[in-house]
């Protein structure tokens, strides 16, 4: 199981040291946004993201905080304690 998924648009702005062109519109405008953590390397910016203080410019996440998230097991296990989820 692949640990990230880039899709050529934030692959190519990665290596170019800046975020994609375009991101936050499509966030907002999406009817449905849905946003996968896998591992417990990303359950910091998944609590930061879901319950931190709301800095989208700094944890862009956040600008999906109302769609559907997927943790696996070891980022949930992370996360759901700190949240008041079970």
């Amino acid at each position: 199981m692949a640990e990230h998924v880039t899709t050529p648009t934030t692959a190519a702005s990665a290596t170019a040291g800046r975020r994609p062109a375009g991101t936050f519109w499509q966030a907002t405008a999406a009817s449905g946004v849905a946003v996968v953590a896998v591992g417990e390397e990303k359950a910091a910016m998944a609590e930061r993201a879901l319950a931190g203080p709301f800095p989208p410019r700094d944890v862009p996440a956040q600008l999906a905080r109302h769609g559907t998230w997927f943790l696996d097991p070891r980022a949930a296990a992370l996360v759901a304690p700190r949240l008041g989820a079970r």
